[in-house]
């Protein structure tokens, strides 16, 4: 259905899942916008809808693609496996969130080991993604001998948070891969592809371990690392 307003909300009812609607602000600029409205599972087609805690260490299956991620999703005190071949897709916002603030025994873990035949994808549930769209894979508590692996991986569409203008300079929040509180462990991507970030490709303060891939398309930094022991080659 279309359906028209003259505010940002819409009039006469409840929003229809994927339809097309007019959006004109108080200042009178008008867009139009596919909206994304309704449960994450009506909109996770054929797929595994996830969202809030993952206390105990799972994987996601690329039999179970895509998985879709709403909201905050945590990892404490788990690893989150993911197979190779599968599809990850974020709702508007939506972030994966690593360890549990402040204590070591809640810290997180996530192992994205794709190929080259089968690469893993993290990207938007839209179906006109933007860059930003998702908030990012965001480092919360990652202990000393944890990290973060991903081999063979391709993310797009991430980065998201406020506007532009309102990030402080520096802010480690908003990359695609983003840093929130402590991590004392290790980042490491191996051919990974990482573009159309709104704002940094990756921003951590964690040790930072890069090779053979490429970062394009990020809208300030392909890389801002605070970190002790930062490698890139390839």
């Amino acid at each position: 259905g279309t359906g028209t307003t003259d505010t940002a909300r819409v009039r006469g009812g409840d929003a229809q899942n994927d339809s097309t609607y007019v959006l004109v602000s108080s200042g009178g600029r008008s867009d139009s916008a596919l909206i994304r409205v309704g449960p994450l599972t009506a909109l996770c087609t054929g797929g595994t809808a996830r969202s809030g805690t993952i206390t105990t260490s799972q994987t996601w299956t690329r039999a179970a693609s895509p998985h879709c991620v709403g909201g905050a999703l945590l990892i404490q005190a788990a690893t989150l496996t993911i197979e190779a071949g599968a599809t990850v897709k974020f709702a508007a916002g939506a972030t994966i969130d690593v360890g549990a603030c402040c204590n070591a025994g809640q810290s997180g873990r996530i192992r994205a080991n794709g190929t080259g035949a089968l690469p893993i994808l993290f990207t938007s549930l839209d179906t006109d993604p933007r860059p930003g769209q998702w908030g990012g894979i965001r480092t919360h508590w990652v202990s000393a001998n944890d990290s973060l692996i991903f081999r063979n991986v391709v993310m797009e569409y991430g980065g998201g948070g406020l506007g532009l203008s309102d990030i402080p300079a520096g802010d480690l929040r908003y990359g695609t891969i983003g840093h929130v509180n402590t991590c004392q462990g290790t980042i490491l991507l191996d051919a990974v592809t990482l573009r159309e970030s709104r704002l940094y490709g990756v921003a951590t303060a964690c040790a930072l371990t890069m090779t053979n891939s490429v970062i394009t398309q990020a809208y300030c930094a392909g890389v801002i690392s605070t970190g002790g022991d930062t490698r890139v080659t390839g």
